[in-house]
């Protein structure tokens, strides 16, 4: 017997994999440094940067800044720069 879920549940569920997904993005663009509240940079597909970007404010407080444009392969690329939590928050 299945259970269906309520509005309510499928809302939190949505929420917590929404989180997730973010979380992935940012513990990419934070991947080469120890601690994620510093300034911390990386190499992204320019077709995803809102989704970086996204991740970026949600657990850092910063924007994405766009250092470096440049194509490989074809496909466009950006090196991109976030000022970290730290300096996001004026710690």
């Amino acid at each position: 017997m299945s259970k269906e879920m309520t509005a309510t549940e499928l809302d939190e569920l949505i929420s917590e994999i929404e989180v997730a997904n973010k979380r992935v993005l940012f513990n990419y663009l934070t991947k080469d440094i120890e601690n994620w509240k510093m300034p911390f940079g990386a190499t992204i597909p320019s077709d995803t940067y809102d989704k970086y970007n996204d991740a970026a404010i949600w657990f850092a407080g910063c924007r994405l800044e766009i250092t470096r444009i440049f194509k490989k392969d074809g496909k466009q690329y950006y090196d991109v720069f976030g000022e970290g939590y730290y300096n996001a928050v004026g710690a």
